[in-house]
């Protein structure tokens, strides 16, 4: 028969075995599969399957650091965006990116109190066309959360990307231009590379300008100067406040279109400046 002693000396024991198990999961260094190896791939056209050229294509890499859980403490999570490749698609669509082991350092972590992430995300963006997906074989599981998914040889020194599908959106043009903003951050490398390189920010600005200066009224300028302070923030003084005044003017006309002179100024002001955007 154990003794009071001895029970509290067992439930002590797997106090720290529970302990030991955690540190095991929460420290170390995970290492996504095929991470610095070259890749390839495709892009095509989501509704004629025909290869797409001119597509620019970013995969960037990254590093998550996370403090687990201790008593008493919550979790912090640092690190960031290591590095950045963007290249684009050839006549035929085909697109490679080079191995990026000579342009960061997997730091292997051996800390009980930290454990560390690498993995890489993608992105595709041609003028006109809406995010990408891919082709999905049948049979298979999900798909990986950001970027296609990605088949290594044997060795592990190159990866085939799932061919990827670019199709023209119907969207409003507010919708659009979310999106639009939403691609120039998918660009963007905090903090190596904080921008994207000036050919794919100013075909963005000009697809965004071409997409809220149009004829009918909307309300897709109102986003054009948030765009525009990204690609190039030199606006004067006196045209940054008129733009902020007819800003406020809406502001408090609910979600009423813009009325089309100041839609109009707006263009006016905004206008792509070919110089700052190449």
């Amino acid at each position: 028969m154990r003794t009071f002693g001895s029970k509290i000396r067992i439930v002590g024991l797997v106090v720290l075995v529970a302990l030991a198990a955690t540190y095991a999961l929460a420290v170390g260094t995970t290492v996504e599969s095929g991470l610095q190896a070259p890749k390839s791939g495709i892009v095509l056209d989501a509704e004629t399957n025909k290869p797409l050229a001119g597509v620019s294509v970013v995969v960037r890499w990254h590093e998550e650091i996370t403090d687990p859980f201790l008593i008493g403490h919550g979790n912090s999570v640092g690190g960031g965006c290591v590095n950045r490749i963007i290249v684009q698609t050839d006549a035929d669509g085909r697109y490679s990116i080079p191995s990026s082991s000579r342009d960061f350092a997997v730091e292997h972590n051996f800390r009980l109190n930290r454990s560390v992430k690498y993995y890489w995300d993608f992105y595709a963006y041609k003028d006109g066309y809406g995010p990408p997906g891919q082709q999905i074989p049948s049979g298979v599981g999900p798909i990986y959360e950001g970027h296609p998914r990605a088949a290594s040889d044997v060795w592990g020194s190159q990866q085939t990307v799932s061919p990827v599908l670019l199709g023209r959106p119907e969207a409003s043009p507010e919708l659009r231009m979310s999106e639009l903003l939403a691609v120039y951050y998918r660009f963007m490398c905090k903090p190596e590379h904080p921008f994207p390189p000036p050919p794919v920010a100013g075909h963005l600005y000009e697809e965004a300008y071409a997409t809220a200066c149009t004829p009918g009224p909307n309300s897709a300028a109102l986003k054009l100067d948030e765009l525009r302070n990204l690609v190039s923030p030199s606006l004067p003084v006196d045209a940054t406040d008129e733009v902020s005044s007819i800003k406020r003017r809406h502001g408090q006309m609910s979600k009423e279109p813009l009325l089309k002179e100041e839609a109009d100024r707006l263009c006016a002001i905004l206008g792509p400046n070919k110089k700052e955007l190449q």
